[in-house]
């Protein structure tokens, strides 16, 4: 077993790891962070991916999300993303992590409204339109290219990066 995380991943972008397998997602040229798809090995033999099976969890939680014409936008910059604040529910019953699977959810939806498709992420958003399609994320205005919105990520984006540098003591 690999202590900690290996970096840069081994052979074809593959690490292992104590808790599964790390695969370096595809990226292209438009990458700005190297995405991971961390997937388990299960007792069965068979393979699972770790954040798909969160959407099932949470699905009853975020059907019951509904749109809100007044709800603040906000940039998330672990998925370099935007979201609203109609789109998550409380933690009540959750722990935080219980919506780390939203993060690629946003980014596939931050890249259609950029016009800019990033296709690692589809198949997180097909499952989140079977589990929850009623979710106020799915709201038509939010869903489709978008100027204003592009331009709205662009400076949360900006702004993101500048206070994660100054976090960090440098420059980004």
């Amino acid at each position: 077993m690999t202590e900690g995380f290996p970096w840069p991943p081994a052979k074809s972008g593959w690490c292992n790891w104590p808790y599964g397998t790390a695969k370096q997602a595809s990226s292209g040229t438009r990458r700005k962070y190297p995405v991971f798809e961390i997937t388990f090995e299960l007792h069965n033999g068979s393979r699972m991916n770790s954040y798909l099976s969160d959407f099932k969890k949470i699905s009853t939680a975020m059907n019951a999300m509904t749109f809100q014409s007044d709800a603040e936008i906000s940039y998330d910059l672990l998925s370099d993303a935007l979201w609203w604040t109609d789109e998550r529910p409380p933690l009540t019953n959750f722990r935080p992590r219980d919506f780390w699977c939203l993060r690629f959810v946003f980014r596939y939806r931050t890249s259609v409204i950029l016009n800019d498709i990033d296709e690692d992420y589809e198949d997180y958003w097909n499952e989140a339109l079977i589990r929850f399609p009623n979710w106020a994320g799915f709201h038509e205005s939010r869903c489709s290219p978008n100027r204003e919105l592009a331009e709205i990520y662009r400076q949360m984006e900006a702004g993101g990066m500048q206070s994660f540098g100054e976090i960090g003591g440098r420059d980004v």
